[in-house]
């Protein structure tokens, strides 16, 4: 399992891409394949990043724990899942 530990502030470029910071590279096992989920979060004015392996871990989690009558746990899957893009960094980890 992956996870990122840390906070980093990212510029984005011309083309709209950012920098994957070193510090997370180094943190990725081998079998990530530099895939990722990437989406706002819902709580803070920020983008929230999972290793593409955490992302479905986390989807398990959450479809285990809602109940899909109740309208609350409909509106949070929906903010949760808004705007989620699946990504694979480039030769130069943007």
């Amino acid at each position: 399992m992956n996870s990122f530990i840390g906070e980093y502030h990212c510029k984005v470029d011309a083309k709209g891409r950012i920098m994957l910071p070193a510090a997370f590279k180094k943190q990725l096992s081998p079998a990530s394949n530099d895939s990722f989920v990437v989406k706002k979060d819902i709580y803070e004015a920020c983008l929230v990043m999972y290793p593409l392996e955490e992302w479905e871990r986390q989807n398990a989690i959450i479809r285990s724990r809602i109940n899909p009558y109740n309208p609350e746990h409909n509106r949070f899957v929906r903010e949760f899942y808004k705007g989620a893009a699946e990504i694979t960094l480039d030769g130069n980890n943007r």
